[in-house]
């Protein structure tokens, strides 16, 4: 049985919400649809691509070598499609970013070419592949989370997006002000949202923060989750909240 687009598609959705059900929603799709539609994408590919639990699915080691192929894929699906286009006279901007900041970039972005003739396009991926786009062309401008740059590649700092904590407001922490090593009381889920939150680990390792209370996450969604309905505080980029 071959693989489709629309086996990646569903493919990188699901393991952006970290939910067959999330993903469900966000395509319009029954839940056992999807749910059958990926373990016919495993079967294909020979590897159990998700692990599955009560709390939703998290990638395998071979969901997450299959995932950039995945992206790249669509993504060149898409240029394709594009470029048929631009030889008949249209121009076109293509824009990529992170889930986690694409509805704080791209807006903005968007409102601000309207007058101009080009054909705006936005697409997601995480920061290492928008990284290969930007160097292989087929994105005319990226956004990055603390991602190295390939060499050719201009890269400027465009803002600083500060780590907050959000819990319920029913919480017992949310009335009062906390200092880091006061959250070793609760438990913490905290956003894994790329390179950069790994400078949060080691702060947190250096607390009195046990590492049982700290559940690692992804996507964001998940975090806000756990502070929403299951009491934990959550971690993560302002601009994910």
């Amino acid at each position: 049985m071959g693989m489709e687009l629309t086996d990646f598609a569903l493919f990188i959705e699901v393991a952006q919400q970290g939910s067959f059900s999330r993903a469900a929603g966000v395509l319009r799709l029954a839940q056992p649809s999807v749910s059958a539609r990926i373990a016919a994408l495993e079967r294909t590919v020979g590897q159990q691509l998700f692990t599955r639990s009560t709390r939703g699915v998290a990638l395998t080691a071979a969901g997450r070598a299959f995932e950039p192929y995945a992206s790249r894929c669509l993504a060149l699906a898409e240029e394709g499609r594009l470029s048929a286009r631009a030889s008949a006279g249209s121009g076109r901007l293509v824009l990529v970013a992170p889930p986690s900041l694409a509805a704080t970039i791209f807006p903005p972005f968007i409102a601000a070419l309207a007058a101009e003739p080009l054909e705006v396009i936005c697409r997601t991926a995480h920061s290492h592949q928008v990284a290969e786009q930007l160097a292989d062309g087929t994105a005319n401008v990226g956004f990055l989370l603390g991602t190295a740059v390939p060499d050719g590649i201009i890269a400027r700092p465009l803002y600083k997006v500060p780590v907050i904590a959000v819990a319920h407001r029913d919480h017992p922490a949310a009335s009062r002000s906390l200092r880091l090593s006061d959250l070793a009381a609760h438990r913490l889920a905290v956003h894994s949202w790329g390179p950069g939150a790994s400078e949060l680990d080691e702060i947190l390792r250096m607390t009195s923060i046990p590492p049982t209370k700290v559940c690692w996450v992804s996507p964001a969604a998940t975090a806000l989750a756990l502070a929403a309905e299951h009491g934990h505080i959550a971690l993560l980029p302002a601009d994910a909240a």
